[in-house]
């Protein structure tokens, strides 16, 4: 992965899907060419400029538990399309009996990934740039078990009603 130097530019040039992965008050943006963005959600112009990028992004954008970010989105007055994937949700319908999807598991499950062989501080970087490919590699595994029209129909629809219903 390579961290970009200059975030408004980053936004402004960035195609094709995104992985967004928020971390306490930092916002990890990741493109296909694993370049990362770092925003400080506690500073007002990177919150202002990546709520002001989405508004107007009509590609696919993939987070691990969406409805977290919803929440932070709401309470800035900015309401996401409802087409973005969470890979959580993805999981879940995978493997329902499983008690625990964060981001560890998902790589060390589905991507053999162990983040504890990652230095700490390079953790949240391998995290985000591993969302796209667990979302791909997930796809695969709805569609070879035929639950990607239950996923796309209902359980995404319904991260935002939730987060919606939560916010109210």
């Amino acid at each position: 992965y390579t961290v970009v130097k200059d975030n408004e530019t980053f936004l402004r040039n960035l195609k094709g899907p995104i992985a967004l992965l928020k971390e306490g008050n930092l916002c990890y943006l990741s493109s296909p060419e694993n370049e990362v963005a770092v925003l400080d959600l506690s500073v007002g112009d990177d919150t202002m400029s990546l709520l002001e990028y989405l508004k107007e992004y009509q590609g696919k954008l993939v987070s691990h538990d969406l409805k977290s970010f919803y929440h932070f989105s709401y309470e800035h007055g900015f309401f996401p399309g409802y087409d973005w994937d969470d890979l959580e949700i993805m999981a879940y319908l995978l493997e329902a009996n499983v008690s625990n999807y964060d981001m560890n598991f998902l790589m060390d499950h589905y991507l053999e990934i162990d983040i504890y062989c990652v230095a700490e501080r390079e953790r949240p970087f391998a995290r985000v740039t591993s969302i796209l490919s667990l979302q791909e590699k997930l796809t695969e595994m709805l569609n070879s078990m035929e639950l990607i029209s239950l996923y796309e129909a209902v359980e995404r629809p319904l991260i935002a009603v939730l987060a919606d219903m939560e916010f109210i």
